[in-house]
């Protein structure tokens, strides 16, 4: 616990947890194999009929972290498996998930996510899987299609039809219930992405306190955003030997298990060192950004980068469109484009692997090609728009498509 960052009075109170149920243990005349879920559950009420303080302490979560490190070790019998077909469906389609279509362990978990939530709302049984119809697909959809953004809504669809095709590739189903899946309309250009201006990222990042432990790490946190435009779960998986300082490069593990080596600006490379050397708590996690409470260990998910972004953007009084970790990222695409830089080097930084995905930031190219059109001031003759074309070559294509 002290490893972890535990305080000494919550490991004090632990410990004299642990002494109240060594002697309950000997009081039930028990050994410490017959220590189950059972017993644990006897011993939780027991205290509870002594302590009333005893359930908001922190002590039933406790006892769950010490009944899992005593089944890690062997000493106390593992919990018979729960038998459910639906955990044995999921857990095929998993392995499925990750060995046959080689996704990451995120989006892994989106798909298993709406996996299981189809199999509970369905209310069949395992036999009863083929007597599904494209109604009971249609009708799931349009229950959960408003639930969040057009992005989840895409997602949640394509998550349904590769389960369909799965349970079909097993046998569970004769239908084709993928092909009845609606397409979700979300259309690539038909808006700009949302991102900020220099001026306000500066404001957020002055925001952080960088006198705090904590206030490091978001700054060099919200910096590596900004400049490298990585994704939120790109900077959870970075690891301190992911960079090298020597060379002053780093390694980013993008989506597909995908691995690309990027220079380490300066700026970015300073506040990572600063938070390393005095903000960064002592433990044995390699993650370079970890939590700043106990357990001290590195973030569990993209969404506690996305709680820094949006968190830090609200004390900066900041209230851009979008509140995420992703709104750096559009940001640092921005820039590149700004300093003169094409598409193509916007898809290679922002390690897109579909050039469909850097087609988003064509109407912004659009709009500072017009912009420097009307700058530049060519006398006004079609001999200076000629001269202006020859110039600038890049600029022919886009006016022969406005």
């Amino acid at each position: 616990m002290a490893e972890l960052g535990y305080a000494s009075g919550t490991r004090r109170q632990q410990v004299l947890l642990l002494v109240a149920l060594n002697e309950w243990i000997k009081k039930n005349k028990l050994t410490l194999r017959q220590l189950d879920r059972h017993q644990l559950d006897r011993f939780v009420i027991d205290r509870k009929r002594k302590s009333s303080c005893f359930v908001g302490s922190g002590n039933v979560v406790a006892l769950e972290k010490l009944a899992q490190l005593l089944r890690d070790e062997g000493a106390i019998p593992l919990p018979p498996p729960v038998k459910d077909w639906r955990s044995d469906i999921e857990q095929e389609y998993s392995q499925y998930l990750l060995r046959e279509r080689s996704l990451s362990l995120s989006t892994e978990k989106y798909y298993l996510e709406y996996a299981h939530q189809f199999l509970v709302e369905s209310g069949l049984q395992r036999s009863e899987l083929d007597q599904l119809r494209a109604t009971d697909v249609t009708d799931f959809i349009r229950r959960h299609v408003r639930d969040g953004s057009p992005k989840r809504a895409q997602l949640m669809v394509t998550s349904l039809r590769s389960f369909f095709r799965f349970l079909r590739l097993r046998g569970d189903i004769s239908k084709d219930l993928a092909d009845c899946i609606p397409p979700v309309a979300n259309w690539q250009l038909s808006g700009i992405p949302k991102f900020m201006e220099p001026a306000d990222v500066k404001t957020l990042l002055k925001h952080c306190d960088r006198k705090t432990p904590k206030g490091l790490r978001d700054y060099a946190l919200l910096l590596l955003l900004a400049r490298l435009g990585l994704r939120a779960c790109e900077v959870v998986a970075l690891t301190l030997d992911d960079i090298d300082w020597e060379s002053g490069k780093i390694t980013i593990h993008g989506k597909g298990k995908k691995r690309s080596q990027f220079p380490l600006p300066q700026d970015v490379g300073m506040a990572i060192a600063k938070y390393l050397r005095r903000g960064r708590p002592q433990c044995s996690s390699r993650r370079v950004f970890l939590r700043t409470r106990a357990p001290l260990m590195g973030f569990v998910s993209s969404v506690n980068v996305s709680s820094i972004v949006s968190r830090t953007l609200k004390k900066a009084g900041l209230n851009p469109p979008c509140k995420g970790a992703h709104l750096l990222r559009h940001t640092a695409a921005v820039q590149i484009l700004r300093r003169g830089s094409s598409l193509g080097d916007v898809g290679e930084v922002l390690r897109h692997v579909d050039i469909s995905t850097t087609h988003g930031y064509v109407q912004i190219d659009m709009e500072m090609k017009r912009r420097a059109l009307g700058k530049c001031n060519p006398i006004g003759t079609n001999i200076g728009l000629k001269k202006l074309l020859e110039k600038n070559k890049d600029v022919i294509g886009w006016l022969e498509s406005l």
